[in-house]
């Protein structure tokens, strides 16, 4: 990269998927820079990181090493590393520095095998997010960095059918992939299906029936201001 935004880029996404300490100089001359340039680079990544609530470890003789939530990290890769050009088209089948591309392509066949088993029924977009956000837990699994989840009632969720979905994707990833997924990893996807859920009854084909109703009264006074100021019809 030679264009400072490019640079910011790259030293993001060099942290992001190390967990290692890094040192200033051997950055430097990675990115043929002086070190006064990556320090200035170095201070736009940091506002960027704190958005994230992450930040930097020094050590002397050792560099620097990102610190922060696991959960805050997760989401950084997701949003800074995939979502950088447009949020509508994730090429992550591409992405050959998280997995290799095979993996990408058989956790999404899984995924959608399993959805159609189950009768789920996500977006696009959804479905592009949690291929994403599998194959991150994927690379962080490799460097035994796993999710943690605080104040979670547990007992509540593994009685969501999300749950058995979340369960039989990941079970059949370990198979064949050779990853080990422990319990929280399955409520961590559970938990990303249960926020992007569409259920489709087969009976009565309306996905309202699994919505809470207040979620269904707000969006209705939201549709109904819509019609009342811009007159779209839309309700």
């Amino acid at each position: 990269p030679v264009e400072p935004e490019d640079r910011v880029h790259y030293i993001i996404r060099k942290f992001l998927l190390n967990t290692d300490y890094i040192k200033i100089d051997d950055l430097a001359e990675e990115l043929i820079v002086s070190r006064s340039t990556l320090q200035k680079d170095l201070k736009d990544v940091k506002v960027i990181l704190r958005k994230f609530n992450l930040s930097f470890d020094k050590r002397p003789n050792y560099g620097l090493s990102l610190v922060g939530n696991e959960r805050h990290i997760r989401n950084a890769m997701s949003e800074l590393l995939f979502k950088r050009n447009t949020v509508f088209h994730m090429d992550y089948l591409n992405q050959d520095w998280l997995l290799d591309k095979n993996e990408i392509q058989i956790i999404q066949e899984i995924i959608l095998k399993k959805l159609k088993q189950y009768n789920l029924n996500l977006s696009d977009i959804a479905l592009n997010n949690l291929v994403v956000h599998i194959a991150i837990a994927c690379k962080r699994i490799q460097s035994q960095q796993y999710a943690q989840l605080a104040n979670i009632d547990n007992n509540d969720i593994i009685k969501k059918k999300e749950h058995d979905v979340a369960k039989s994707i990941l079970h059949d990833i370990e198979s064949k992939l050779n990853y080990s997924f422990p319990p929280v990893e399955i409520t961590y996807v559970t938990m990303h299906l249960l926020g992007t859920k569409l259920f489709l009854d087969s009976e009565k084909t309306q996905p309202l029936s699994a919505l809470d109703q207040e979620i269904i009264d707000v969006v209705d006074r939201v549709i109904k201001t819509v019609d009342r100021r811009l007159a779209l019809h839309v309700s």
